[in-house]
């Protein structure tokens, strides 16, 4: 298997170019992503011991209405980063008030996702 190079100066470089390569995914999922959106590699509003691995803020709750990634710092496995990133950009392409209901399993497990949707990580296609 040939070795692919990082070329990302930044974790957060890496989360933009991998929300850029799934957005024709999603796209063909019925989920639009917004255009705008900023990652953040730090410890989420719940802090480092709290179970939430990440958080979507949604467009409202910024000045400059760009939705706001976090993915928990102490998570560093490439994989388990990626899953954690396509959770919370369901989030991002559902409205703000749905949280882990009908609307959101509904659209996760179009996206791949399984699990519990509190915690729903890649399943067999999207590991693919």
């Amino acid at each position: 298997m040939p070795r692919t190079v990082n070329d990302h100066t930044s974790r957060e470089s890496y989360l933009r170019a991998a929300t850029n390569e799934l957005r024709p995914y999603f796209a063909k999922h019925g989920l639009v992503l917004p255009e705008k959106i900023r990652f953040a590699i730090a410890f989420t509003s719940h802090g480092k011991k709290g179970k939430v691995a990440g958080e979507c803020w949604h467009a409202g709750a910024s000045d400059d209405n760009h939705h706001e990634i976090i993915i928990r710092a102490d998570f560093a496995d490439p994989a388990e980063v990626l899953g954690i990133l396509v959770h919370e950009l369901v989030h991002a392409a559902l409205p703000p008030d749905v949280k882990h209901g009908k609307e959101f399993r509904d659209a996760a497990l179009r996206i791949g996702l399984e699990g519990q949707m509190r915690h729903a990580m890649p399943g067999a296609v999207l590991k693919e």
